[in-house]
């Protein structure tokens, strides 16, 4: 078991919440939707909870399929993405609700090194991101709205 550094322990106060033990689906139910392609599922769910046409993969076109850690953020700030690595396990998506926010990008390189060392399978993101010659090194796909060099705020809430 990896332990988590002293740094990762937030104290939450107003306006956060922090639910540690997500309910994920069964390994063969992921496997098994790794089968089909996009549409074909959103079909099967009557076309309904699929992702925004202005949310693409900026790094590579690598497929993603696997549970979803989510979190919500202050527009323009990543403090709860830097927690949601702490809770994520290995192969989880991070899915990251930044209400498509255009001032501040939500990730970067360091945050896709972490991720990518914690096991961490994608991103996808209501919003921008930053640092794309490092990402695209981690290798990492990482889904978004669009890139800014403008770094994010670390205050919460989320």
């Amino acid at each position: 078991m990896v332990k988590k550094p002293k740094s990762s322990e937030i104290h939450p106060g107003p306006g956060f919440r922090i639910k540690k033990n997500i309910a994920r689906p069964a390994e063969e139910l992921i496997v098994r939707f790794a089968e089909f392609d996009t549409p074909d599922i959103s079909d099967l769910m009557n076309r309904l909870y699929t992702m925004d046409i202005g949310i693409k993969n900026l790094i590579n076109q690598a497929k993603i399929v696997g549970p979803a850690c989510t979190v919500k953020v202050f527009p323009g700030d990543n403090l709860m993405v830097h927690k949601a690595l702490d809770i994520a396990r290995p192969g989880d998506i991070v899915i990251v609700d930044a209400g498509g926010s255009s001032m501040n990008g939500i990730i970067g390189d360091l945050i896709a090194t972490k991720a990518k060392h914690r096991g961490i399978a994608a991103f996808v993101i209501d919003g921008l991101i930053r640092d794309i010659p490092g990402i695209k090194e981690v290798g990492m796909p990482v889904y978004a709205r669009g890139i800014t060099p403008v770094g994010p705020l670390h205050r919460g809430p989320g």
